[in-house]
């Protein structure tokens, strides 16, 4: 499994826990990479997104998992998101 895939499994598994396992917020919509992280962007549960959305943040050194709210955690949000390239979701994540 590679790391993209694996990131993708943990954050969708957080995300079943969550909203449940047939919700459409475990579909990720979008993913952006740093060299230090994936941004996880999910569809919203409830069709539209309120107060700019957010997503999960994946660690690449050890796979940890935190959320991110847009605009305000963390901090540092839009700087990491300005410095993200967007890759291709796995198929099997949308």
């Amino acid at each position: 499994m590679n790391d993209l895939n694996k990131a993708c499994e943990i954050a969708v598994a957080k995300q079943k826990q969550a909203y449940g396992a047939k919700s459409k917020a475990t579909k990720i919509s979008k993913i952006g990479e740093t060299n230090d992280l994936y941004i996880i962007s999910f569809h919203p549960a409830c069709g539209s997104v309120e107060c700019g959305g957010g997503g999960l943040l994946v660690y690449k050194k050890d796979y940890s998992v935190a959320h991110y709210c847009i605009p305000s955690y963390p901090q540092n949000i839009f700087e990491i998101i300005d410095n993200a390239i967007d890759v291709d979701v796995p198929a099997e994540y949308t």
